[in-house]
């Protein structure tokens, strides 16, 4: 796959998450074989993010943030004002991302918000 590997993380207790490039990848933790993937837009960002235990986040340079499920649905997206400069980070409740512009952004899929923090 085009790209280097990002830091992987576990969902569900049962697959590992990481990224290639503009590919988000489900890995089998057993055999190393392919669950699913997803193409995103942009390279994604070192690490991704879980919300829960039944979603992942990625951001990219491109500043798209996405929530995927544990299948590979994409469940929410975000476009950032200004490219991230960290990857992202979660509460219970929210997405955090540092951008470019010196603001955070905390996104939220209760009410599609992007609330800004200086």
């Amino acid at each position: 796959m085009p790209g280097s590997a990002t830091t992987p993380v576990v969902i569900g207790g049962w697959q590992l998450i990481c990224a290639f490039g503009e590919r988000v990848v489900a890995l089998d933790p057993e055999d190393g074989s392919v669950r699913w993937h997803r193409d995103v837009f942009g390279q994604v960002l070192d690490h991704a993010a879980t919300l829960g235990q039944r979603l992942v986040v990625v951001a990219t340079e491109a500043g798209m943030v996405y929530t995927l499920a544990e299948n590979g649905v994409a469940y929410d997206r975000w476009q950032l004002p200004e490219s991230p400069t960290a990857p992202p980070s979660t509460d219970d409740e929210r997405i955090y991302v540092n951008c470019e512009d010196g603001n955070t952004y905390a996104l939220s899929d209760e009410n599609e918000s992007t609330t800004e923090f200086d």
